[in-house]
């Protein structure tokens, strides 16, 4: 082999781990960028449900069903590990009695709180009257949906 073959050789097994390298680096910051989007997504929806939460009235609700989600579990600042369930109310406020669906995100431990037939105190936003809090310890509106 001449030295100019073994030159090319040696620039060719150099270029592999180099490109391996600027593709993860490039596939790492791509990814960073997408969690921090993310991030700044749920902060924007955990500020509106916030602000909402502030001029929602207190009222009392019937569980009608509730789905809690398989596997779809989390734990979130505070204490305990949440399971976000799909909850079918009875709303029972100054309008009339009204069914609506949430979704909340309930500790584990409470989930027989929210079985049919239990009676919860809630906050209802008086703007969408279907957007209800849970106002219990155990209990949050799921950032995810609603």
């Amino acid at each position: 082999m001449s030295e100019t073959e073994t030159l090319g050789m040696t620039i060719g097994l150099l270029m592999v781990p180099v490109a391996l390298v600027a593709f993860l680096v490039w596939y790492i910051k791509r990814e960073f960028a997408q969690s921090k989007a993310i991030a700044g997504q749920l902060e924007r929806r955990k500020a509106e449900l916030d602000e909402q939460r502030s001029r929602a009235r207190k009222a009392t609700a019937r569980v009608v069903a509730s789905d809690p989600i398989p596997n779809e579990m989390r734990e979130p600042e505070g204490f305990g590990t949440y399971r976000t369930a799909h909850v079918t109310l009875e709303v029972q406020d100054a309008s009339e009695p009204r069914t609506t669906q949430v979704s909340w995100d309930v500790q584990v431990t409470a989930l027989p709180l929210i079985a049919p037939g239990a009676t919860v105190a809630v906050l209802v936003d008086p703007i969408d009257q279907n957007l209800v809090y849970p106002e219990e310890p155990w209990g949050r509106i799921s950032l995810r949906m609603r």
